[in-house]
């Protein structure tokens, strides 16, 4: 999986993309948008009790099978693979609103997970 950015950067692998959409979230003050993996431990955590948890899903976009999930803005649940979590045009807005977040993310990730632009290198 790759993900092509504005900045001319490639992120490349799906822990890399949510990694980097987590922590430019967070720095945004938006930490309900936070990606988590979709399991029973994301339901333990963020609901206390089954009801609250059943709206969240039928006024969301549920579906048991996606990988991933976040809250919506709403409080409602969205799954998806990556690109059903990670809003593209949000995550290139964001990184050049907190460009040293950006710069953090990078210092930090994996050769394997960005290739830089010629430049860049």
């Amino acid at each position: 999986m790759q993900f092509e950015l504005e900045n001319g950067y490639t992120i490349i692998g799906r822990d890399a993309i949510i990694g980097l959409w987590n922590q430019m979230v967070i720095a945004d003050n938006q930490a309900e948008l936070t990606v988590y993996v979709n399991d029973g431990e994301f339901f333990k955590r963020h609901f206390n009790n089954p009801y609250n948890a059943c709206k969240a899903c039928f006024y969301g976009e549920f579906r048991p099978n996606d990988r991933y999930v976040r809250f919506d803005g709403l409080g409602n649940i969205l799954t998806g693979d990556v690109l059903g979590v990670v809003d593209k045009d949000e995550l290139d807005y964001l990184i050049e609103c907190y460009p040293e977040e950006w710069k953090s993310w990078l210092e930090y990730a994996n050769d394997d997970d960005y290739d830089a632009p010629e430049g860049d290198k």
